[in-house]
């Protein structure tokens, strides 16, 4: 057992006893949502210990193996070509299979949880919706649009008068009416503003390796990246658990920015390009903005 593991029961004590509130959440357009501090935190103080709120198993779930997209996803993964002439496009392929394999995994495992609600509220970096997948809208502007956001959907088709939209199957049930029979009516939504559960499990999963697994955490996932001394608080997940600690004194008001890649890659265009296809963005931390 390691050092830190030893000390996470001594810290959840004196974290419970303080009770103190560390953050808050905020919201801007360049930023999305995320967490700021609140009055001075010391370096060393334990900021916050969270519970996972979605524990998804790193193994593929058993319903799959009788599903043909995985029977040919893990033909993909398992394949592939070694010769000059098809690296890329090989790459590409792969990259999509596992996302595809996430897309799966994730609408499986999620589909039985008591907290699918709060899961699909989380932040999807990746909008790579295709037919079959189930959906949720997001972040559409118009008046009309408003009205669909924060409804699910089934995607079932493209959109035969613009091959950049998705035709989505949408219920439109009345909330407040139980008596109201629920329907679906057919409407043209572009990718980016449909969310999808594999791509808020590629967006802001952690993985805890003593139990295997891949965690959503509600708390956690608003904190933004930055990568390493511009980050000012470290993680240690463990049996389902995240401890987030100051690495430093953090002033009343600065954003708290944590490293999603803490022993992944050394500085420089690999660890840019590594963020970039896990996440979606391209970090402009102090660390980074040079090689951007």
């Amino acid at each position: 057992m390691s050092a830190m593991v030893q000390l996470l029961p001594m810290m959840e004590v004196v974290y419970n006893r303080k009770k103190a509130t560390y953050f808050k959440m905020a919201h801007s357009n360049l930023r999305g949502t995320h967490v700021v501090a609140v009055n001075h935190i010391q370096a060393g103080a334990v900021v916050l210990i969270e519970k996972a709120l979605h524990i998804q198993p790193t193994k593929n779930h058993p319903s799959l193996s009788v599903d043909p997209e995985y029977q040919s996803l893990i033909g993909i993964l398992d394949g592939g070509s070694t010769s000059a002439a098809s690296s890329t496009c090989s790459s590409t392929a792969h990259k999509d299979a596992v996302g595809r394999l996430a897309e799966l995994n994730a609408t499986a495992y999620v589909q039985g949880s008591k907290q699918k609600d709060e899961i699909w509220q989380l932040e999807d970096s990746h909008r790579q919706a295709r037919v079959g997948d189930t959906v949720k809208i997001h972040g559409l502007a118009s008046e009309a649009g408003k009205k669909l956001n924060g409804k699910y959907g089934e995607i079932s088709k493209k959109d035969e008068k613009d091959e950049n939209r998705f035709g989505v199957m949408v219920a439109m049930g009345a909330k407040n009416n139980k008596k109201s029979k629920s329907k679906s009516v057919l409407r043209s939504i572009k990718p980016c503003n449909l969310k999808t559960l594999g791509g808020i499990m590629r967006t802001n999963a952690y993985h805890d390796g003593s139990l295997e697994a891949n965690l959503l955490f509600k708390e956690l996932c608003r904190i933004n990246h930055a990568c390493g001394d511009a980050a000012n608080v470290n993680r240690t997940i463990h049996q389902g658990k995240v401890y987030v600690v100051a690495k430093r004194d953090i002033a009343d008001g600065e954003e708290l920015l944590i490293d999603y890649l803490p022993l992944a890659t050394e500085l420089g265009r690999d660890r840019l390009e590594l963020l970039h296809n896990m996440f979606n963005f391209w970090c402009q931390c102090s660390e980074h903005q040079q090689l951007a």
